[in-house]
């Protein structure tokens, strides 16, 4: 009994392991084109709110792929205006439906202002361009905090 029971734990293990690095791999994916459409649901920030002169720990971008199948592009996280990265550039892949991606941001960047507003890039054949956006992704300054709750 214990025999058969580890046999299913090694086996559910490596049925995972697969999946995993299958998942990850971006094999039989392709890149994401012009008739893939994509909007920005919701754009965080961790911590929130986040103090004065602290580092920003990631960034939480929930992304809507209206496409057929999966497909990969680049996302980075920019200030507006000024065209600033806040959150670095990498690759991600994409399944039809809402996506959930952590984007990590630029260690050196801080908050400073009383408004910081914020667009999604993607490389959409080889081309940067802003994600078309369910609303404005900006935060605001409440005494020495920024928090983007609310906007």
């Amino acid at each position: 009994n214990n025999l058969k029971m580890l046999s299913l734990g090694v086996l559910g293990l490596t049925a995972l392991a697969g999946c995993v690095a299958g998942g990850s791999s971006g094999q039989g994916w392709s890149l994401c084109g012009k008739q893939t459409k994509m909007r920005i649901v919701d754009l965080d920030i961790s911590p929130d709110p986040i103090s004065q002169g602290q580092q920003i720990r990631s960034w939480r971008v929930v992304v809507q792929a209206d496409t057929d199948g999966e497909c990969a592009t680049t996302l980075q996280v920019q200030e507006r205006p000024g065209n600033v990265t806040v959150g670095t550039k990498r690759v991600y892949y994409f399944r039809p439906g809402s996506n959930e991606v952590t984007v990590q941001p630029d260690t050196r960047y801080r908050f400073s202002q009383a408004r910081h507003c914020f667009v999604v890039i993607a490389d959409i054949e080889e081309t940067p361009r802003a994600i078309d956006a369910t609303g404005n992704f900006c935060a605001q300054r409440e005494g020495n905090n920024w928090t983007m709750r609310g906007r």
